[in-house]
């Protein structure tokens, strides 16, 4: 296949034929054969079929292959890749956007080229950067957003996408509930809060913050958390009311962590500065300030003793009480993102060069070094983790969500001391519906259970008719056979 649409025929290492495909003037992305001609696949979705002259009698005509088909589907991304199965009952279309679609390639006689037949897989992926990522407690449910404008809800369980969302503006950050059941997202000109339903976002209120790049839930679930450039405000999540603003910072704050008690919050941002936040009165507890550093992300310990930042400087950087207490240097990767287990023993780091690394962190002692996983070719943009301690999240630029079973070994007898997985019995087995809604379900089930009783009403009323009918004629019948059978004997005597 050649960029300007052709698809060159060569047998035996000879060129035999030039087939023009409806691709003509652009370029073909891919080409695969089958057993009845080939495929080729390009821009806007398209992908063409053609098939022998001998399988569809057109011996006569002089052209090896001829046009069959044309398909395009609802994804406007080109498609780069195509593969079909032994069997050639399937093909799988890959498009420039990250999506996977299924086509099914038996039955391509009965399919009419208007229809669209591909059906994504996972209901889709996230076509450009993850731009925020949050893990649900109840539910085994992670929220993403990304720079393709949607948002994606996914049962890390399942593997499965539950929930899709795409809106008109652009995202910059997320935050899942504790119970599952809402999320707040940052748009360029709002933040908005919306009610999780079984298959749908349903908005419910919106604040007045743009382009928030950071949104937070209490790990009670009582409060929200969000930076309005340099400033964090904090909102009720029953009453939705603002509860107070915390004023420190001198340009944008980047990353904020709750501590574990939901009484204090620790942030960092661009401006150098580490501050911890006393929430009873909202005021500044611990505060340090390194001139020309530009902090990317900072986590609180469990026992909210200390916090961990890091910044442009390759270094990571443990602070207690104002004062930096143990360091890591990364000379040859720049950290972006953080994350420190729930148990304080493992610290996750995310880093610029697309690396996942994991350090022995420790509540005290020098932190030592683990394993790195080279996941992406971009930074990591997200790290987030289960409630469990069993399972970690890591998004890239590229779009791509990772999964990762969290285990540690004893450093001594090697054995794996890490605690069991939740039992998916044990989450939180509800969703959200509105009255609304319900009425309409209710309305349609009633609406159909009134269509019934028609029918069987209708059918009970023929059916009526029929026997009466049979009746009437089976008694004709007999009359007549006893009328002939009276006059044969009459004859007869």
């Amino acid at each position: 296949a050649t960029d300007n649409g052709e698809v060159l025929v060569v047998e035996q290492g000879e060129l035999r034929n030039t087939v023009k495909t409806r691709f003509a003037g652009t370029p073909i992305n891919s080409i695969i054969n089958y057993t009845s001609g080939f495929i080729v696949a390009g821009s806007e979705g398209r992908m063409s079929v053609y098939e022998k002259n001998d399988t569809r009698e057109k011996g006569d005509d002089k052209e090896p292959y001829h046009h069959f088909k044309t398909f395009k589907g609802s994804e406007q991304s080109d498609i780069v890749g195509l593969t079909i199965s032994t069997q050639e009952e399937t093909l799988a279309a890959f498009f420039s956007s990250n999506q996977v679609a299924m086509f099914p390639i038996s039955n391509i006689d009965i399919l009419k080229e208007a229809d669209d037949h591909f059906q994504m897989v996972g209901s889709g992926y996230h076509s450009q950067a993850i731009s925020g990522i949050d893990v649900c407690v109840r539910k085994p449910l992670v929220a993403t957003c990304g720079l393709d404008k949607s948002v994606r809800i996914w049962n890390y369980l399942d593997k499965t996408c539950e929930v899709v969302k795409c809106f008109q503006d652009d995202l910059s950050s997320i935050a899942i509930h504790p119970s599952g059941l809402h999320v707040i997202l940052g748009f360029s000109d709002k933040l908005r809060y919306f009610n999780v339903l079984i298959d749908d976002l349903r908005q419910f209120h919106e604040f007045p913050i743009k382009s928030c790049k950071e949104v937070r839930f209490a790990h009670g679930g009582h409060q929200f958390a969000a930076v309005n450039i340099s400033n964090i405000v904090f909102y009720s999540n029953y009453t939705l009311e603002k509860l107070g603003v915390l004023i420190g910072h001198t340009a944008m704050v980047k990353s904020i962590c709750w501590s574990a008690d939901d009484l204090g919050m620790v942030s960092a941002g661009i401006d150098g500065a580490v501050y911890e936040w006393k929430l009873q009165d909202f005021s500044r507890k611990e505060e340090n300030v390194t001139r020309n550093v530009h902090y990317s992300s900072v986590v609180y310990n469990q026992t909210g003793t200390a916090s961990v930042a890091c910044g442009d400087d390759r270094k990571i950087v443990e602070f207690q009480r104002s004062t930096p207490a143990r360091d890591i240097a990364t000379p040859g990767q720049r950290v972006l993102q953080l994350l420190l287990s729930n148990n304080d023993k493992v610290l996750f780091a995310g880093t610029a060069e697309g690396t996942v690394c994991t350090h022995m962190w420790g509540a005290e002692g020098t932190p030592v070094e683990g394993q790195q996983y080279r996941v992406a070719r971009g930074p990591i943009t997200a790290l987030a983790s289960s409630a469990d301690d069993c399972t970690l999240f890591a998004a890239a630029e590229d779009g791509t969500l990772f999964q990762f079973d969290i285990h540690l070994t004893d450093s001594v007898t090697s054995e794996v001391v890490t605690k069991k997985a939740a039992d998916p019995a044990s989450f939180l087995d509800v969703v959200l519906v509105t009255r609304s809604d319900m009425e309409e379900k209710n309305n349609d089930t009633n609406d159909l259970k009134n269509k019934i009783g028609e029918i069987q009403v209708q059918s009970e009323y023929k059916l009526h008719l029929h026997e009466q009918d049979w009746n009437e004629k089976t008694k004709k019948m007999k009359e007549e056979m006893e009328a002939a059978r009276s006059a044969s004997e009459a004859r007869f005597e």
